[in-house]
């Protein structure tokens, strides 16, 4: 008999995170009213792995006209089961096990606000 054991780390994502706006629309956030954080579960079978995000550079392609000026973005997460992490945009240690992520994104303009339309922009969650 033979076997060979591979170690992993999967990341399922569970829900796409909602951004809405505040009264000033001068941020698009998921904790704002009504907003949702993106949700994921992470699978890692050693001890091996960390977890972080990416910050988005910029919105996805069709963003209206004067919606990408003076903005600024923060993608936090959270995880909660085999591995603990308050708030943070920091990497972590992955425990061996099942973590649920939750990752929140906020987009500020410095100046203005932001034009009516339809926004998108995409946070990486990395295990690696």
């Amino acid at each position: 008999f033979n076997a060979t054991v591979n170690n992993t780390c999967s990341i399922t994502v569970n829900q796409a995170g909602l951004l809405t706006a505040n009264v000033g629309q001068t941020s698009l956030a998921s904790t704002n009213a009504g907003g949702a954080a993106g949700q994921a579960t992470i699978v890692a079978t050693s001890a091996n792995y960390t977890v972080g995000v990416d910050q988005p550079i910029g919105w996805q392609a069709g963003f209206p006209t004067g919606g990408d000026t003076n903005v600024t973005f923060a993608a936090t997460y959270s995880a909660s089961g085999d591995t603990t992490v308050a708030s943070t945009d920091l990497d972590n240690p992955l425990a061996t096990g099942t973590t649920a992520v939750n990752v929140n994104l906020a987009a500020t303009k410095s100046s203005g606000s932001f034009p009516t339309g339809t926004y998108a922009a995409v946070v990486v969650l990395r295990c690696e």
